[in-house]
């Protein structure tokens, strides 16, 4: 083994320990995204006024803004109203904020994808609204939101790069950091999007298993 393939070894085990965290970011992110998603759909879905027009201005405004600016906000404008937090928390919090705009359009759709009669059912057997959409509605609701969500949860990965910007290790910034350091920034971006290929490629095929099998049962 020459000394320049030697090189490349603590380069990689760099990347692969920042990948990790990119996991960890990316978890957290759609953990919270999606359980912030399921509950704006849910709300915005019993049709009240009083929660369907603050919703949809929310998604108006956040899918209307790029990610990055919703992480700069955060960053440059809280701390004006004396509100400091730490970046981590300010990327995660952030992020997650703007994933739950296009997760609750997701879970919007799968909800209303489900016939009325449903609806109708659950409130003749005298359920509550929110008893209903828990036993009833959202586990057929899921069915037909679970493929678009897999795939949003994918691009999600992808966009925790974002966080590199708030100069917070993740796999994208050590990419960048080890390209200015070796001065080999073809290899190691390279490698870089090798890794997220790697961690991309399963979720996506699972996505489309998702999408064909329950194509396949409609």
């Amino acid at each position: 083994m020459n000394s320049s393939s030697y090189s490349m070894v603590p380069i990689f085990y760099s990347l692969l320990k920042a990948s990790g965290l990119t996991l960890y970011y990316s978890v957290a992110i759609v953990s919270l995204g999606t359980l912030m998603g399921l509950i704006l759909a849910a709300l915005y879905s019993t049709g009240r006024k009083i929660f369907k027009a603050p919703i949809s201005l929310f998604i108006f405004l956040v899918r209307g803004i790029p990610m990055i600016v919703h992480l700069f906000l955060f960053f440059y404008v809280l701390p004006l109203f004396g509100l400091r937090f730490p970046a981590i928390y300010i990327a995660l919090v952030g992020l997650s904020i703007a994933n739950s705009a296009y997760i609750c359009e997701i879970f919007r759709g799968g909800i209303e994808s489900v016939p009325h009669g449903q609806t109708a059912a659950f409130k003749s057997l005298g359920m509550s609204y929110w008893a209903g959409m828990k036993e009833i509605i959202l586990p057929q609701a899921m069915r037909n939101a679970l493929p678009p969500l897999v795939n949003w949860w994918v691009i999600m990965v992808k966009l925790t790069s974002l966080i590199s910007v708030l100069s917070l290790r993740e796999l994208t910034y050590a990419g960048r950091e080890m390209s200015t350091f070796t001065g080999r920034p073809f290899t190691v971006l390279l490698l870089v999007a090798l890794i997220y290929f790697c961690i991309c490629f399963p979720l996506s095929r699972f996505g489309d298993y998702l999408e064909r099998r329950f194509s396949y049962i409609h």
